[in-house]
């Protein structure tokens, strides 16, 4: 059977269009212009021996006999059939578009066409050309970095996304998911922001505005080991690839794996109901906070935003508790001082998760809501620099729920991030654009405005980008005199 009769049958079966392309096409591709797939029926011997002299090609595996089969027919001997009064029904009417389409859609999806490149659950492989993708097509939004090496001598690898212009004091995220390897789903929605900020910047005003004012560092998978083994080996997998056994500190016998999100420096090993100091556990937290290579460069990273003054959210991605976790994880009592304020974002990822499909995400302190956990990422990053830090644990109904289930979640994810994300953009400019000062008295401009405009410009801020331009450089002499014109038309 050829490529043709071989993705046909397989369409035909189903009813429906198929994504299936061999590895390997062993013949250059056939033109089927105008050709037609019908399901033919015949009723008598006669019918059946006109049907077979017609068939150009009969797509039913099991070959023809009296009744129901499927076959393709040219214009001209479709023609034929009509005028011999053989019942039929045209199931595609032109098959070389059909194919096209087949062709096309497969594209999407090994090549990540959004939504199409959610459709099914990715290899590590495929993420990491994934993210070379954004880097290579979004030179001016993306940059890709190894920010770590793990323990079986894998890259961890960030993508940095932000717009055009000075990040010097533009407030900066962080994004990670997949520090536990069975949670298959959420590397794919932190792709999913990567994509959506990437391919809809420009067009999509609201992605446009975060990407161009905040600096966001996404570490879709902080576990690469553990999910290389989980997928598609060992579904339930859910630590790293720690040797135990290996280590003599351990006191273990052969055991592997240490869970990440126990190993963070905050109160690792507060206690044993928070995580665990048996090495065959699930929570086994390691032996010290921080051994674990894969968390030196995520740590190098929070601490780096954070002495710059700049890291204001953490967030990782988790599943499937269908939850918004803030700190504390390691106690109940007393509450985190800045809990209103967690509570008031929670509410705003609650409600921008909920604009997807009406989903119910619960927001809170993670040990009362949720359970207790120790030496964990959220309370690092709160306890140690006093950022804004959640857990978001997707829902769904296990830690790789069904394909049709990846991209709302994705989406959800992405919603509830997006209002967090306009919560900490800094104040617009002054209504009158030329006030560059924010001046009150009389008159309003003054040569202090071209002096403030002048070291906005040198510092490369994106207040200075007057006319709006996207092009590299972002800031030209054009700025100049569209500041002028400004200035010149006063405060109305």
């Amino acid at each position: 059977m050829n490529r043709l009769s071989f993705a046909l049958s397989l369409v035909l079966a189903a009813g429906t269009s198929v994504h299936a392309q061999p590895a390997e096409p062993v013949e250059a591709p056939m033109q089927y212009r105008g050709h037609r797939a019908v399901r033919v029926e015949a009723r008598t011997a006669r019918e059946l021996q006109v049907i077979r002299a017609l068939a150009d090609e009969v797509l039913t595996c099991s070959g023809t006999g009296i009744g129901r089969f499927d076959i393709r027919v040219t214009p001209p001997k479709y023609a034929a059939l009509v005028a011999e009064g053989i019942r039929h029904e045209v199931l595609i009417p032109d098959i070389q578009a059909h194919m096209d389409q087949i062709w096309a859609d497969d594209a999407r999806v090994r090549a990540g066409d959004d939504p199409s490149w959610f459709a099914t659950y990715r290899t590590l492989t495929e993420f990491e050309t994934r993210m070379q993708y954004y880097a290579t097509n979004y030179p001016n939004l993306a940059t890709l970095s190894n920010i770590g090496t793990s323990i079986q001598g894998r890259q961890i690898k960030m993508l940095r996304i932000t717009g055009p212009g000075s990040t010097e004091t533009r407030p900066a995220f962080i994004v990670q998911a997949n520090q536990h390897a069975r949670e298959w789903v959420t590397p794919h929605a932190a792709m999913y922001m990567v994509d959506r900020f990437c391919e809809t910047y420009g067009t999509d005003p609201r992605i446009t505005n975060v990407v161009n004012n905040i600096d966001f560092h996404f570490i879709v998978t902080v576990n690469p080991d553990g999910y290389a083994y989980s997928n598609p080996s060992n579904p339930s997998w859910r630590k790293n690839r720690r040797a135990n056994s290996n280590n003599p500190a351990t006191g273990c016998s052969t055991t592997f794996g240490v869970d990440l999100n126990r190993n963070w420096g905050y109160q690792w090993g507060y206690d044993n109901t928070g995580s665990s100091g048996t090495c065959s556990s699930e929570t086994y937290r390691g032996v010290a906070a921080w051994s674990e290579p894969e968390l030196a460069g995520v740590k190098s990273l929070v601490d780096s935003l954070a002495a710059q003054g700049r890291l204001k959210v953490h967030w990782d991605i988790h599943a499937n508790g269908q939850s918004i976790l803030s700190p504390w994880g390691f106690r109940t009592t007393p509450a985190p001082p800045d809990l209103p304020l967690m509570n008031t974002l929670g509410q705003m990822i609650q409600t921008g998760m909920a604009s997807v499909r009406g989903t119910n995400y619960p927001y809170g302190q993670g040990s009362v809501i949720l359970y207790l956990n120790n030496g964990n990422t959220r309370d690092y990053t709160y306890g140690v620099h006093g950022a804004m830090a959640w857990t978001i644990e997707l829902g769904g109904s296990s830690f790789q729920p069904a394909v049709s289930q990846i991209l709302p979640l994705c989406q959800e994810a992405l919603e509830g991030l997006l209002p967090v994300a306009e919560y900490y953009i800094p104040p617009a400019p002054p209504p009158c654009y030329a006030n560059c000062d924010g001046s009150t008295g009389s008159p309003r401009l003054t040569s202090n405005d071209f002096q403030c405009f002048l070291n906005r410009f040198a510092s490369g801020d994106t207040y200075a980008n007057c006319d709006g331009s996207n092009g590299v450089p972002m800031l030209t002499s054009n700025d100049f005199q569209c500041f002028l014109n400004k200035f010149a038309s006063g405060c109305t």
